[in-house]
């Protein structure tokens, strides 16, 4: 995969501890683009974007393999 434009932040914990928070910044100038949190009905790690963003398919492709990652990371 390419150089990332992505940081991920970690922020810390959800209220019951079990799952993780990560703020997701363009790398540079940290605007923030959105969060990767626990989605607990589809029992993944998911991206909630901010409002107003855009994403090619790099980006999207690095969110999704952060997320795939994470929730095989969680469930192992």
């Amino acid at each position: 995969m390419p150089d990332s434009y992505l940081d991920y932040e970690f922020v810390g914990r959800t209220e019951s501890g079990k799952t993780c928070i990560w703020d997701v910044k363009s790398k540079g100038n940290s605007i923030p683009l959105g969060q990767v949190k626990w989605f607990g009905a589809w029992r993944k790690y998911v991206f909630y974007p901010s409002p107003n963003t855009l994403f090619d398919y790099s980006c999207l492709q690095e969110i999704a393999m952060f997320c795939h990652e994470n929730t095989r990371s969680h469930r192992g």
